[in-house]
């Protein structure tokens, strides 16, 4: 059995959001969250550019599909075929709304189904990784 769960995580950035933007757009760049990816691959199918990413102590390789990128909106979507940490049907999108010239917010919204026993569980996981995400995407513009 499982449950649908979601989530969401924003931040503001205190850079205008096209900078923003050129930064988070690069799908297959996961430079800016440091130590807390171990590998990326990207590739590139006939129906969708795909990253394999494999997150710092985990021999998981997790494929995440990109499903659409909207330069005028500002926004992407990926999705994660299979399980993933005890999910399935995990779907993200990711954004950056201008707050004014010199400031944006980053959002993550993340849902998925969870397949763990305890539904509160998998909500904890996809919050701490919305949120994880976020932060450390945040934290790649300090100083």
């Amino acid at each position: 059995m499982t449950t649908p769960i979601a989530a969401t995580a924003a931040v503001e950035i205190a850079r205008p959001a096209g900078e923003v933007w050129a930064k988070l757009r690069r799908f297959g760049d996961l430079g800016w969250a440091g130590d807390a990816i171990a590998e990326v691959r990207l590739r590139e199918t006939d129906e969708a550019l795909i990253r394999d990413v494999r997150v710092a102590g985990s021999d998981e390789l997790i494929s995440e599909r990109l499903v659409e990128r909207d330069d005028d909106a500002m926004t992407f979507t990926y999705a994660v075929d299979g399980l993933m940490m005890g999910m399935a049907d995990y779907v993200a999108c990711c954004g950056v709304q201008a707050v004014d010239d010199s400031s944006c917010r980053v959002s993550w919204d993340c849902s998925a189904s969870t397949t763990a026993d305890s539904p509160s569980a998998g909500q904890e996981t996809l919050e701490g990784m919305a949120t994880g995400m976020a932060h450390l995407f945040a934290a790649s513009f300090a100083g």
